[in-house]
Formats: structure tokens, sequence, C-alpha cells
């Protein structure tokens, strides 16, 4: 069972590009068998996921959530199916056990994007996994965050941390087994019952459109120009990329 764990659409997602019929038709295209939507802070839901998916012949759409906590990092939340708990900004601590309460799972998503270092819980292997390969960890962290997961004990996987159509199918896990739910998914996470899954072909595409214009971009930086207004000159770019180039990492997506 091919598994996207990390979608975001426009519903309930501010930086979200595409809608959710459109993630789910792009998404069961690709040939996932399931996504879940992870729309920051808001936890969709049975019956807006039901619909989604009665809309998606053959697409399971299984729910999950991403906070920020107070520690500047996002954490993914799965198996969970009270959301009064969660909140932008409380603390990692209070986080991680809201979500073991629920018997659920929790995601370090996308190590050192922000920073060069992780939050202390993540390194002390408290939190249960991290994303080692997503369209926001770029090649120059990509090792850094597979040295992460084995070092602490945190399981390791891969997922889009898609905000548009065009950012999808890249990365996904391949469970072991199909899910048929939310709670069997955090236990086959739990279980590390899946291989990571890489289309290497798609990758090397996105990574050659990117490099179409970075010439564009780093003459933008050069003249003084922001990261969002470079976002809004050159859309073809993504955001992470242009953070990357601002202080000179490679950004390219790793295969």
């Amino acid at each position: 069972m091919l598994i996207d764990l990390h979608v975001h659409t426009n519903r309930y997602s501010a930086c979200g590009r595409s809608t959710p019929e459109a993630m789910a038709a792009a998404a069961a295209a690709l040939g996932y068998d399931a996504i879940v939507l992870t729309d920051h802070h808001h936890l969709w839901s049975v019956a807006e996921a039901a619909e989604l998916e009665r809309h998606t012949p053959g697409l399971r759409v299984l729910r999950g959530m991403e906070v920020t906590a107070s520690d500047g990092s996002d954490y993914l939340l799965y198996g969970i199916s009270d959301a009064s708990p969660f909140s932008a900004g409380m603390d990692a601590v209070s986080l991680l056990e809201s979500v073991h309460a629920q018997d659920g799972v929790v995601i370090l998503a996308h190590p050192y994007r922000y920073a060069d270092t992780v939050p202390e819980i993540a390194e002390a292997g408290a939190v249960d996994g991290v994303e080692v390969l997503s369209n926001n960890i770029l090649a120059a962290n990509q090792g850094r965050a597979a040295e992460l997961s084995a070092r602490s004990g945190m399981f390791a996987v891969a997922a889009t941390d898609a905000h548009h159509v065009d950012s999808l199918g890249l990365y996904g896990v391949r469970l072991a087994r199909p899910v048929a739910d939310e709670r069997s998914l955090a236990e086959a996470l739990r279980a590390r019952a899946y291989d990571l899954y890489v289309d290497a072909g798609r990758v090397a595409a996105a990574n050659a459109e990117t490099a179409k214009h970075l010439s564009v971009v780093l003459d933008l930086i050069a003249q003084g120009y922001d990261d969002r207004s470079i976002r809004q000159a050159v859309p073809a770019v993504h955001m992470v990329v242009i953070q990357g180039l601002r202080r000179g990492a490679d950004v390219r997506r790793p295969a």
C-alpha cells in the first residue's frame, strides 16, 4: 500500500495552493493508494475525509495534522482522534504526551530546514519518527536527517510535504499491508512495517525544472530581494530552495 504521509490543502492550510479534490485526484493518478491530510493545526473531520474519499475512487483518505510547537519545530501527528489538546506554539513535551495518550505517533517534519540543530527531545529519541526524504529536505540536509534517525532510534519516513499538485509523486512509504484507519496506520509506523518509496525519475525531473530558474533566483538574491518577493517573481522555485541558495547549500531534492 503506497501512501503519502504528508499532504496539505488550501482548505485548512494557509500555505496550501491546491484544493483537496485536486490533491486527491492527482495522488490517485500518480499511483498512491492513500494519502494523509496533515493540514496545519487542523484535524479533518471523519465526515469530510469520507466525502473526499467518495469523490476519489480507489484512494483512501486518512487524517493527521501538523503542529508547530514552541521550540519552532513542526511535528506530524498520526493516529489521533481528538485534536483539542493541540495548538500552535504548544510545548513539545506536552504535544508528545498528548499524542501518546491517544496511542498515536509523532514524526519530526523536515529536520534542519530552519536551523542547524533539532529539538533536544528529538536528539534524545523521545519523538517516534523523523522525515528523511521530502520536498522540504534538500540534498544538503538529507544525510544529516538520516544520521539523526540512526543515532536517535527514531524511525525514518519519506513523504512529499506537498502543498500543490506539482509537488506530489516524488516520495512516500509502501506499507507491508493495507491499513483500514488512522489507528492501524500509527501501529504500522510504530512497527516499522514499511519501506521508503522514491520515484527517482520524478525527482530528477523536478531537479531539472528547478535548475532552469536558479540563475534568476541568485540574481534576485544579489539585488537584495527578500525570499517572499523572489517566490512571487519565480513561482516555479519553492521557498526552501530560495532559502537554501541564500545559504549556498546544495538545493537538489535527494533521490
